[in-house]
Formats: structure tokens, C-alpha cells, sequence
């Protein structure tokens, strides 16, 4: 009655549970349950998954009801510091520069940054929780590096690093499975050096999305699920089976970075020290 006086629906029309725009983002891209792991990249950063199985983790991340199946989860991380971070980094020296000299900081330092693990955190974080302005960084051996001794290029890399990183880590500890694909938005998406370290350290192809406003697609979508769920006899179709452009979609995503198999070991060597790390953060925030 609300919905037909106040926005003039028709008495006919069905009100089903909302979602809010991540759920129905993982709707709009038709994301795979163990399978798709969606990053976007933006003013903040997420990353999700609809997963069978859920870790709690309040430190780390929320856990939410799949929206597209039942007894289902869509474990989700989010980051403050995201692309205003990056560009933080970048212009670290005062002078300001265009993406594609970012790009070519990045690339001026080897993967793996020389065993140098960054946390470049300016605003207060989730994940790892900390009060905004830290800025420390840690050789192989998780001693500190003083910042006088990083160049520009390896701030950079470092900044990006640490993102893919602390993906990594957070959804595992959120309980999600090894993705079998990224699926990746947002302005960070058009960055090539962020895209090939998310390869890289997760070890996946990263495909780029084509829909531009996925939550307001996927909400539609949710909406025709619900209706063919109320005509359904049990009650209950898949939601997949009964999206008839899920092809349309799938041959539009586009691969854009496939996992460099020789960064394998460099990249899980990193990934050891920044759990360690991070750890070292952690307890000095708390401290």
C-alpha cells in the first residue's frame, strides 16, 4: 500500500526482500558460487564472493546472506584506502603525475617489489583496522625500512601489492575457496599493473565486466527470479537457469591479465611476510 501511494504502483505488483548494491552487483554479473570473485576498484575498494561455506571474522569483513541461492553466504571485504590512495602514492613527492607515469613506476620495479611488503594506509582502515596515517613498510626478513630508503617506483608497487595481497589473505580468512577468475570494476580496473598483480597474486584470470550499473541490472533481475519463484511449484528456481542472457553476458566479459606462472613463488613468498606483517600492524595499532 506504501509503495502504491507513494511512488503510484500498480496494486498487482509484488514486493520481494531487498538486497543492497553488492548483492545485487553479484546478481547484475551473474557471479559463479565458488568461482567468481568480484574486486572493485574505486574511492574505496571491495572484494566478495557467493560462497558455500562462510568464516566469521569481524576484523576482517561482514558475511551476507547469498542473494541467489539458499543456505548460501557472499562473504565481503571492504577498504578505505583506494583509489585516492593510490594516487596518494603516486604523487607521494609533491609533484603531481598522470596514471600512465604511475604505470611506469610500477613497472620500474621488479614483481615483488625486492621482498618489500608496504602499508600505505593514510585513512583509517577496515582491514587491517587502524587509525589513518601509517605508513610503514618491511623487507623479506619483516624488518622495517625506513622511508627515506624507498624509491618512488617502489611505493607505487607496493600501494598495489598490498591491495592484492590483503585480498588474498582477507577472503581466506573470511572462508572463501581459491577463485577460479576475478571479475574486476571499477576505475582501478583500467589500471594494467593493478590488474596483472591481481593475476599474479591470486593466481587467476582477471576479466573485466562490460555492465556498467551491475546492482541496478541484478536488482531487475532479482525481481523476474521472484516472480518465477511465486509461479514455480516448489517455490524455488535457479537463479542462474532462469536469467536467459547469462551467454549475452558471459561472452561480453573480457579477459584482461592471465596469471605470470614464474610469480607463483615470488608472490607467495610475499604473501607470507605480509600476514606476518600485517600482524605487526595490527598489534602496534592496539598497542
Amino acid at each position: 500500500e506504501y509503495f502504491r501511494r507513494r511512488y503510484g504502483f500498480s496494486p498487482s505488483c509484488r514486493v520481494v526482500a531487498a538486497a543492497g548494491d553488492n548483492p545485487c552487483s553479484a546478481a547484475g554479473m551473474l557471479m559463479r558460487e565458488d568461482a567468481d570473485l568480484c574486486i572493485s576498484l574505486g574511492t574505496s575498494d571491495t572484494a566478495f564472493m557467493l560462497s558455500s561455506t562462510a568464516t566469521p571474522r569481524a576484523d576482517v569483513g561482514s558475511i551476507y546472506r547469498n542473494p541467489l541461492k539458499r543456505l548460501s553466504y557472499m562473504p565481503m571485504v571492504v577498504y578505505t584506502n583506494g583509489s585516492l590512495t593510490r594516487e596518494s602514492a603516486r604523487d607521494y613527492d609533491g609533484n603531481a603525475r598522470s596514471w600512465n607515469e604511475f604505470e611506469d613506476l610500477v613497472k620500474s620495479v621488479p614483481k615483488g617489489n625486492n621482498g618489500v611488503v608496504g602499508f600505505y594506509l593514510p585513512r583509517p582502515e577496515i582491514a587491517p583496522e587502524t587509525n589513518g596515517n601509517v605508513s610503514r613498510y618491511f623487507n623479506e626478513s619483516g624488518n622495517s625500512v625506513e622511508d627515506s630508503d624507498l624509491s618512488l617506483g617502489t611505493r607505487c608497487r607496493a600501494a598495489l601489492e598490498m591491495r592484492a595481497l590483503a585480498v588474498r589473505y582477507h577472503t581466506t580468512c573470511l572462508g572463501m575457496s581459491k577463485p577460479a577468475r576475478i571479475v574486476a570494476t571499477g576505475g582501478g580496473s583500467s589500471s594494467p599493473s593493478m590488474i596483472q598483480i591481481l593475476a599474479d597474486v591470486l593466481q587467476c584470470p582477471v576479466y573485466v565486466s562490460p555492465t556498467v550499473n551491475s546492482a541496478g541490472l541484478g536488482a531487475a533481475y532479482r525481481a523476474f527470479h521472484a516472480v518465477q519463484c511465486e509461479a514455480a511449484e516448489k517455490g524455488f528456481v535457479d537463479f542462474s537457469a532462469s536469467i536467459s542472457s547469462k551467454k549475452d553476458i558471459e561472452s561480453e566479459r573480457v579477459l584482461k591479465a592471465s596469471p605470470d606462472s614464474d610469480s607463483k613463488t615470488i608472490y607467495d613468498n610475499l604473501y607470507r611476510n605480509y600476514i606476518r606483517c600485517e600482524n605487526l600492524v595490527r598489534d602496534d595499532q592496539q598497542g
